[in-house]
């Protein structure tokens, strides 16, 4: 298996790419920018400084929030404008988008006594719905599912998963976990990367709240590292990337399927593309930077393929049949050939 390069956009990229459809959106330290992945091309860029994009698509709005320039935005997907904000500081992760609100949180990261919020607003003006304040704890991130805006939680002895009705703001069910990477819905069911007193798991949650099953990833460990990302799917299998394994999960049963460990640890989701699982290491604690891609057989975990490339690599992204890298300088898209 080797890689064909298909095009490249220089730029800097900074936080999680979306993709939808065929465009896709990242951060950039001049706003974001929405990249055609047939080719690379700019569609448009938002005039923004510092944006570490962690965001999501409704419709035809993208909604994103900014922990580098805190704030809450939405801006058309076909031209960039940006048609509202709203000032509600350092928000934790991406927001929960549903019919009619959003629901986002905030994360101050401080010692300070600094109170973090979720507050719940119009979609359609971002005026403010509801507000909850929250001590000892800090937003990390949210989706919609089932009608309602599911928000995740971390730090200290306040760690859980809450389905807020976004209208009011009011609890329907609880989960516990610290919520460590964002949040996925799959085929009618929510999927949340969290760590506890046992490790790191991966839950599957029912529409009603329930937890259909926790599958064990790693056993806590005194690294003061926690190195997890948010699953992929691939028809009844998750693909998960934690510390140094990535694990292929039986989404029925929540077996494991296989599991392999390497050399490094990793962080960033994996993208199917082809028959391989791709993922972007990170670099050690005593290291500068990463520079390679690994490429696992989707079937058996099998590491067939391992290049390294002269900048650092940050993540990996299925675009259809191509292979995106984001890099600190640039993203790369790649066609798959098979040698012979």
């Amino acid at each position: 298996m080797s890689l064909a390069r298909e095009w490249n956009a220089f730029f800097n990229p900074i936080g999680s790419a979306v993709v939808d459809d065929n465009v896709v959106y990242s951060g950039s330290r001049e706003g974001v920018r929405a990249l055609s992945v047939t080719n690379g091309a700019e569609r448009w860029q938002t005039k923004q400084d510092r944006i570490s994009l962690l965001g999501t698509v409704d419709s035809d709005t993208l909604y994103y929030t900014s922990f580098l320039e805190p704030g809450l935005y939405k801006a058309s997907t076909e031209t960039g404008e940006i048609a509202g904000t709203a000032d509600i500081g350092p928000a934790g992760g991406p927001p929960a988008v549903t019919d009619d609100y959003v629901v986002v949180g905030t994360d101050h990261n401080s010692n300070d006594g600094t109170t973090n919020k979720v507050v719940g607003l119009s979609k359609r003006d971002f005026s403010q719905v509801w507000s909850v304040s929250e001590t000892d704890r800090s937003y990390t991130g949210g989706i919609a599912f089932n009608g309602q805006a599911i928000v995740g939680f971390g730090t200290r002895d306040q760690n859980r998963i809450e389905a807020r009705n976004p209208a009011t703001g009011t609890v329907t069910w609880t989960v516990d976990g610290y919520v460590t990477a964002p949040l996925r819905q799959y085929d009618g069911s929510l999927y949340a990367p969290v760590a506890g007193g046992g490790g790191v798991e991966l839950v599957k949650i029912d529409s009603d709240g329930s937890v259909a099953w926790r599958h064990l990833l790693e056993e806590q460990t005194d690294s003061m590292y926690v190195y997890t990302a948010a699953p992929t799917f691939h028809r009844n299998r998750a693909y998960f990337a934690s510390y140094s394994q990535v694990h292929a999960v039986d989404l029925d049963t929540g077996e494991t399927v296989w599991q392999t460990t390497t050399d490094r640890p990793m962080k960033s989701s994996p993208a199917i593309v082809g028959d391989h699982v791709w993922v972007t290491p990170t670099e050690l604690p005593d290291e500068e930077r990463n520079r390679e891609l690994y490429g696992f057989d989707i079937e058996t975990g099998e590491q067939q393929v391992r290049t390294r490339f002269a900048a650092s690599t940050h993540d990996a992204l299925a675009l259809g049949n191509t292979l995106a890298v984001v890099m600190e300088n640039q993203m790369v898209a790649f066609s798959l050939e098979t040698n012979t």
